[in-house]
């Protein structure tokens, strides 16, 4: 029998003993250079030299898991990159380190990775122009993600949505998004307006987008997008979009856009916003609604909305469908160029079937 007094000491031994546990797996750093130097080993001392996109491709193939891959100053051609678990890539910087696809034949994404990942300081040209097809950036399908000082460029394509930089859980686990400091330019040619940069979970094959989680986290900071696009949500939750700049050159766009799945407590503040809505009947460069799932806990304040009238209802802020709880505060919508359609023009409008919970507050 043991004793009472001593019961309490080896309850506490037991949950503090050493248990045996997966170690994390090591990470080695691999380099790779485009240079007329000797093959070398992947060290930064002595690269991996690629001067075409099959060498490139059969590099990035010998190396193992787990391996930060890093990319010095330099354009290299290359094929689709479809990522191996643990993987990180990292550039010398925007405008350094290029990556340039080749024209696609088919409908491609530049880099591919369905595990968690972080991807830094490097430009991304998707080649669309070259490209009968639709050609993306960068789409990670995790729980976790990472892209920072990442600049896309010519990406889009013909007939569908080709997103630029796609963050996208699967199912209903929570997913931690981080996308800051990236800049999105030279869509518009190439594209017929899509989000150039979402978070969303994903779903195919005529699957309503599931509702977010109370376990995510997405932030969507500092970034600049220019000629077409702009940021988006699809089925997601507790996520924040600011300090963000959205200027349209080209064609209509949506500033921002959440109308699928149930999405949050979303927060949308600080971003400018520049340009002209889609030529459609109530549309707007803000659109803030819901179908299917209610989109709930919304926060869309202080933001700078500069947009043309272009001879539809068009608003600066609009809420539609399925929306609980939204504020709207803080926000200064104007005329970009006066013209003759400027009573087609709204600051904000609100439709729907008249579920919206709504604050309107010291905007103007």
């Amino acid at each position: 029998m043991i004793p009472p007094l001593l019961l309490p000491l080896l309850i506490l031994a037991a949950l503090v003993s050493p248990v045996a546990a997966a170690a994390p797996a090591e990470t080695r750093s691999y380099y790779i250079a485009k240079a007329p130097a000797a093959p070398g080993d992947g060290s930064l001392e002595r690269p991996f030299i690629v001067n075409s996109a099959p060498e490139l491709t059969a590099v990035l193939q010998s190396l193992p898991a787990h391996s930060h891959i890093h990319f010095l100053a330099g354009t290299f051609p290359c094929e689709p990159i479809q990522f191996k678990e643990g993987w990180q890539i990292t550039g010398a910087g925007m405008d350094l380190t290029i990556l340039s696809a080749l024209p696609a034949e088919k409908t491609a994404v530049m880099m591919f990775s369905d595990f968690p990942t972080e991807v830094r300081d490097l430009t991304l040209d998707a080649n669309a122009a070259a490209s009968p097809v639709p050609v993306q950036g960068l789409s990670i399908y995790a729980r976790r993600g990472v892209v920072e000082r990442v600049k896309v460029v010519e990406s889009g394509g013909p007939g569908a949505e080709a997103f630029p930089i796609l963050m996208a859980g699967r199912g209903t686990e929570p997913c931690q998004f981080i996308v800051r400091d990236c800049l999105i330019a030279d869509t518009a040619t190439h594209s017929n307006g899509s989000t150039a940069i979402i978070l969303c979970r994903w779903s195919s094959g005529g699957v309503p987008t599931p509702a977010g989680s109370d376990g995510d986290f997405g932030l969507v900071e500092g970034n600049t997008i220019l000629g077409g696009g702009g940021l988006g949500i699809a089925g997601f939750s507790h996520a924040t979009f600011r300090h963000n700049y959205v200027e349209n050159t080209g064609k209509p766009f949506n500033g921002f856009n959440s109308d699928t799945g149930g999405n949050s407590h979303l927060v949308i503040e600080g971003n400018t916003f520049i340009g002209s809505a889609f030529p459609f009947t109530s549309y707007g460069v803000i659109n803030l609604g819901s179908s299917g799932h209610p989109s709930e806990h919304a926060r869309i304040r202080g933001n700078y909305i500069k947009l043309d009238a272009n001879g539809y209802v068009t608003s600066g802020v609009r809420i539609f469908g399925n929306v609980l709880d939204a504020e709207v505060s803080g926000n200064i919508i104007i005329e970009r160029t006066p013209t003759k359609y400027a009573e087609s023009l709204r600051s904000i409008s609100v439709e729907g079937p008249g579920n919206q919970r709504l604050r309107l507050v010291n905007n103007r």
